[in-house]
């Protein structure tokens, strides 16, 4: 090797020394590399989970006020609603959900409100909550973060969709679970959203529910499924049948229509008009 070319060698061996020595700091560690392990392990780390369901959401302390408004809605996951497929009427139904809860939120009337999310299915008495979300009003004089809400929402939105189909079809049982759920002295509003093609069936010697519906306000949507689109005068019926039924067990106002012409807007003041009332 040339007498020359040694002190190059020596002088770029020190540079790449110095640069694997002297680092930047990065919350009091080395950072290592440019595309150390530390980085490759970071950049494919999996995003936080965030859950549906708030441990805070019935709760009120000297941070949140207690909530004007409940309401809680039921999603047919029975086959003649959800059998897959491309033309699934539950998976059209599903998408309202989000629309409604960013609709019911921007009246302040009603804020903070709670909102929980359920399904009608085999025996829905025994469900757990799919989501239980709190929203608050807008900070008077800071800006409120509503991140973490709005990821709840996300999930609340992505565990209904991925609901996998029942046999029966439980929709007395659903609606005393919401009532249930819907319990309380405090005058609010408390309502239920409830998406079925309103044709129950119960399980083989499944007694049907009685649910009281005392201070609710049921606003129900009818699904058009495979069997509704070749008797259309089945659904008609039942929606009849239904809406005397739901006003029987004592709810404060009823409104059936078809999921074919939900409007967010047009849920949000129908539950504006809905009394704040208590729930036996």
């Amino acid at each position: 090797m040339g007498s020359g070319k040694l002190p190059l060698l020596i002088a770029a061996a020190l540079i790449v020394a110095v640069a694997l020595i002297v680092r930047p700091k990065d919350g009091g560690r080395q950072v290592i590399g440019l595309a150390g392990p530390e980085t490759t392990a970071a950049s494919k780390a999996p995003s936080i989970l965030v859950s549906p369901v708030d441990s805070n959401a019935g709760r009120a302390d000297d941070r949140t006020e207690p909530v004007k408004a409940e309401f809680v809605y039921l999603f047919d996951v029975s086959t003649s609603t959800h059998p897959g497929g491309v033309d699934d009427p539950f998976e059209r139904a599903a998408r309202t959900l989000v629309p409604s809860i960013v609709a019911l939120k921007q009246n302040e009337q009603l804020m903070p409100q709670r909102h929980r999310v359920g399904t009608i299915g085999a025996a829905s008495l025994m469900q757990e909550p799919l989501c239980d979300v709190r929203l608050e009003p807008p900070a008077s004089f800071a800006r409120r973060d509503t991140t973490l809400p709005n990821a709840r929402i996300r999930a609340c939105d992505a565990a209904l969709r991925a609901h996998a189909s029942e046999r029966a079809t439980d929709i007395r049982g659903a609606l005393h679970f919401a009532a249930l759920t819907l319990h309380g002295q405090r005058p609010i509003v408390r309502g239920i959203v409830l998406i079925t093609d309103l044709q129950e069936a119960l399980q083989h010697g499944q007694v049907g529910a009685i649910p009281d519906l005392g201070g609710i306000c049921v606003a129900a949507f009818s699904m058009v499924t495979p069997a509704a689109a070749v008797r259309p005068d089945s659904l008609t019926l039942r929606e009849r049948e239904w809406s005397t039924q739901l006003r029987s067990w004592g709810a404060t106002r009823v409104r059936i229509q078809s999921i074919l012409g939900f409007d967010a807007q047009d849920l949000e003041e129908y539950f504006r008009a809905c009394p704040p009332s208590h729930s036996p």
